[in-house]
């Protein structure tokens, strides 16, 4: 299936905009509504090759955020976390995994690997 135009993308979203009772979710028929939408949104989602639950979070954003935040990516909520292991530490790690293991065992175990990379002060 080819990807819409994105006219045709806001054009949807500026339709459920102007018929909020199909995204209010308190009266009653809550359930029919939504069955209604999910009909709408599945053939959107997959011209975008997305999921349902991503069509229905843009909607979202649209009504209560307006136009810009509906095109925009969310941002995040908190910082990406730093990673604890450089790359040349990753490697030696990896390399100790990939060796044989200690005398006395058959295999490496994540509890033994995590000893030796102490033991080495790898970190």
């Amino acid at each position: 299936m080819a990807i819409p135009h994105p006219a045709t993308w806001v054009h949807l979203l500026a339709l459920t905009a102007l018929c909020p009772s199909l995204v209010s979710a308190e009266r009653t028929g809550a359930a029919k509504k939504r069955k209604f939408l999910y009909a709408q949104d599945a053939p959107i989602a997959e011209a975008f090759d997305c999921r349902v639950r991503t069509i229905e979070n843009v909607r979202q954003r649209f009504v209560l955020q307006g136009l810009d935040a509906a095109l925009e990516r969310a941002k995040r909520h908190t910082p990406p976390t730093q990673k604890l292991l450089d790359g040349e530490q990753e490697a030696q790690i990896i390399a100790m995994r990939l060796g044989k293991p200690p005398v006395g065992y058959a295999n490496w175990t994540l509890r033994l690997l995590a000893e030796k990379v102490v033991e080495r002060r790898i970190t």
